[in-house]
């Protein structure tokens, strides 16, 4: 298993349509979801694994769900794996799965709290 260096981050934020943050950006309630995507690099490979700080990086305190998708066609097509997972003190390591498809970029969508 080897490692892989992630792309920056690119974070985006649910907030609750009650209170029209989705537009102004405002958290006023401390459990809205959070929503979070993470891409690994078209290296990436089926038993590779990283790391995510939830908390600097996304806000997350509790992590809900992940969700994982591989491209089969760079920049196209995707179709969802099976990532496992494992938290400690807040750090997420993902090991890529659910297909044995080698040098594919990947998407991590992860919900939190």
């Amino acid at each position: 298993m080897t490692a892989t260096s992630l792309s920056t981050a690119i974070v985006g934020t649910g907030f609750s349509e009650a209170h029209l943050n989705l537009i102004s950006g405002v958290r006023p309630i401390a459990n809205d979801i959070l929503v979070g995507i993470k891409t690994a690099p078209n290296t990436t490979d089926s038993d590779d694994s990283f790391n995510i700080d939830l908390w600097n990086e996304f806000g997350i305190k509790r992590l809900l769900g992940i969700g994982g998708w591989v491209h089969t066609t760079e920049g196209s097509v995707i179709v969802a794996e099976a990532p496992t997972t494992t938290i400690n003190n807040g750090i997420l390591t993902v090991t890529v799965g659910g297909s044995s498809v080698d040098n594919k970029k990947r998407v991590y969508l992860l919900v939190g709290c």
